[in-house]
């Protein structure tokens, strides 16, 4: 006979924040593996498929707790448009108010709810490094870094249709520079009306069509290299736009927003009939 817990269901919503897709659960059995359970559901061919997996839970101090799952299994400390899709989903429930205090891992951030967008707050930015050369191929290779809730490195280029984001953006990743965490990377573009993005990134190991934490670094960035004034908007792969809003006192960003879209692709259940796949 089976246990209970083998027989349950876990519904889920499959979420898309301009094209970087999760899978949003709330509160799973404890004795579950979530690592184990994101990476197979965030599979494209055996599993749902999703860049990441977001569990909502009770907080302490805000509305509600968000924890982020890459599509590897590993836990990110933030993801920009995770938590976009996350607070649509709790304003889609309990539509009583339109601005939210949420928990992550490190932060407690503030999110409003708009007519066509879902904005939130980032929290500050850390370790802003504006030139970082590292040999990739024997070549050196001039990048920005910072911290936007996960760390980024950013190289801006002319060639953003032919750069080899998955080759270059793997080589980043994995160095040694960046160790032991790694870190993401994104190829930008800038134009006259705004910031071009592609970003290959960690947790996921391929380009994503979108990335929240890739987009506020490429509107700061664009900020203290070439005078961007904010709001900056960031066009990602999807072919949607970001908009990242902040104040920048010497050098310093502070009161970072991320702005854009999300909507619901479709829900379902979970059968847990193999629930020892994700047992702890």
């Amino acid at each position: 006979m089976r246990s209970a817990l083998e027989s349950a269901k876990i519904a889920f919503v499959k979420y898309s924040g301009c094209g970087n897709d999760f899978i949003i659960v709330e509160s799973p059995p404890c004795s579950m593996n979530i690592g184990q359970f994101a990476a197979a559901l965030c599979s494209r061919k055996q599993g749902i498929g999703a860049d990441g997996l977001i569990v909502l839970s009770p907080a302490v101090q805000g509305d509600f707790k968000i924890a982020f799952f890459n599509a590897d299994g590993s836990e990110a400390e933030m993801c920009g448009n995770g938590a976009r899709a996350a607070v649509h989903y709790f304003h889609a429930k309990n539509p009583i108010k339109y601005s939210y205090t949420f928990e992550t891992k490190e932060r407690l951030l503030q999110a409003e709810i708009h007519e066509n967008a879902v904005a939130i707050s980032m929290g500050d930015v850390l370790a802003i490094e504006l030139k970082k050369e590292l040999m990739i191929d024997k070549a050196k290779l001039p990048l920005v870094s910072m911290n936007t809730g996960v760390p980024h490195a950013l190289l801006f280029t002319n060639d953003l249709e032919t750069i080899d984001i998955e080759a270059i953006g793997k080589k980043v990743r994995h160095h040694p520079r960046f160790a032991p965490a790694g870190t993401n990377f994104s190829a930008v573009k800038m134009t006259e009306e705004e910031v071009l993005i592609r970003t290959y990134e960690r947790g996921v190991e391929a380009e994503t069509l979108a990335c929240g934490t890739g987009a506020t670094a490429a509107a700061i960035a664009a900020a203290l290299l070439f005078s961007a004034a904010p709001p900056v908007k960031v066009k990602v792969r999807s072919g949607d736009t970001l908009t990242i809003d902040f104040s920048l006192e010497a050098g310093k960003p502070s009161g970072v927003k991320l702005s854009g879209p999300c909507h619901e692709v479709f829900r379902g259940e979970i059968a847990l009939q193999d629930i020892r796949r994700f047992q702890k």
